[in-house]
C-alpha cells in the first residue's frame, strides 16, 4: 500500500499543503520582525527572536526534504521534474492535488473518516473541467472570480501550484 502511487500522492499533498502554510507564517513573522526591529535597541533580544524565525525556515527545509524523498516514488514525477523550472514543491503539489485522496462532502467542523474516502485521483471529461478545478475556469468568455460570501468551487492549492508553475515558465 505504501508504494502505490495514490498513497504517495496523498503524502505529497499533505506535505505540500504544510509547506504552503509554513511559508505563509514565515513571511508573516518575517514582515512583522522587519517592521519592529528598527525600534529595538536590545541586540540580545533581537538575536533570541531571530532564532525563532530561523525555525520557520528549518520547517520549510525539512518539509522540502521529505517531499524530495517521496517524489521519486510517483510515476508522474519523472515527467514533471523534466520540465525546466519545475522543482520539488511545485511537482509535489500538482501530483498531490490531482492524484491524492478524493473525499465526499464533509460538513464544516467534522473530521473526515474512512467512509468519506471516495478513492484516489481525479479524472476530468474535458480540459476545461481541469482548468475549472484549478481555479482558471472561463464562463461566458470571462474568468470565473470568487463571489463574496460564497465558498470557491476550485482547489486553492492547485491554483497556487499552477500559478507558480506558469511564473517559473515565464522566468525560464
Amino acid at each position: 500500500v505504501k508504494n502505490q502511487p495514490s498513497y504517495v500522492a496523498e503524502n505529497l499533498r499533505q506535505l505540500s499543503r504544510l509547506y504552503v502554510v509554513a511559508q505563509k507564517y514565515r513571511n508573516k513573522y518575517g514582515n512583522l520582525l522587519r517592521s519592529k526591529f528598527q525600534y529595538l535597541e536590545n541586540e540580545e533580544l533581537e538575536r533570541k527572536i531571530m532564532k525563532h524565525f530561523v525555525e520557520f525556515i528549518n520547517i520549510e527545509k525539512d518539509l522540502e526534504k521529505e517531499m524530495k524523498k517521496e517524489l521519486p516514488r510517483h510515476p508522474w514525477s519523472v515527467y514533471l521534474l523534466a520540465i525546466k523550472g519545475v522543482g520539488t514543491v511545485i511537482a509535489s503539489s500538482i501530483i498531490g492535488e490531482l492524484n491524492g485522496a478524493v473525499y465526499g462532502i464533509i460538513e464544516k467542523g467534522r473530521k473526515a473518516t474512512k467512509s468519506d474516502l471516495k478513492g484516489y485521483g481525479r479524472s476530468f471529461e474535458r480540459t476545461s473541467d481541469l482548468w475549472a478545478y484549478a481555479g482558471y475556469g472561463v464562463k461566458n468568455g470571462k474568468a470565473v472570480k470568487p463571489t463574496h460570501g460564497e465558498k470557491s468551487n476550485w482547489n486553492k492549492y492547485l491554483k497556487l501550484a499552477c500559478y507558480k508553475f506558469a511564473e517559473n515558465q515565464i522566468k525560464q
